[in-house]
């Protein structure tokens, strides 16, 4: 086996304080700066390299929720146009609500045993409408 290279590493002493710390008495499995530098080294190309695929992935996730949202948009597009396409036939005048009052009224009236007809009106039918 040749040579290994040598690589040397300039770090500001509370970096290598911190690193010492580590290695004397959190991590039982590294006990040596180099130890800890070729760990850390190579676990983060591992992780560069996942989170490549995991973009990958989010990118796929994203697509897919697009499109479900832009469905879901386009239902509501779609429902809303029926709504409108139908307004007309459920669309509630004030003239109608003053019909329907006048109507409850007379229903009133009526169970009340008042006569509308002893009551001068010219014309009962305007007065039933609203006219």
């Amino acid at each position: 086996m040749g040579e290994r290279p040598i690589l040397n590493l300039r770090v500001e002493e509370e970096t290598k304080e911190g690193w010492n710390d580590f290695i004397e008495n959190e991590h039982p499995d590294i006990n040596t700066y180099t130890a800890l530098i070729k760990r850390s080294v190579d676990q983060y190309i591992r992780q560069w390299r996942s989170d490549d695929d995991k973009d990958a992935l989010d990118e796929e996730l994203i697509l897919d929720r697009f499109s479900e949202l832009e469905q879901r948009l386009q239902d509501t597009h779609n429902a809303v146009r029926v709504i409108q396409d139908n307004q007309d036939e459920y669309r509630i005048t004030e003239d109608d609500i003053q019909y329907a009052a006048l109507l409850a009224n007379e229903e009133f009236w009526d169970a009340e045993g008042v006569d509308l007809s002893q009551i001068g009106m010219d014309n009962e039918e305007e007065w039933r409408r609203g006219d």
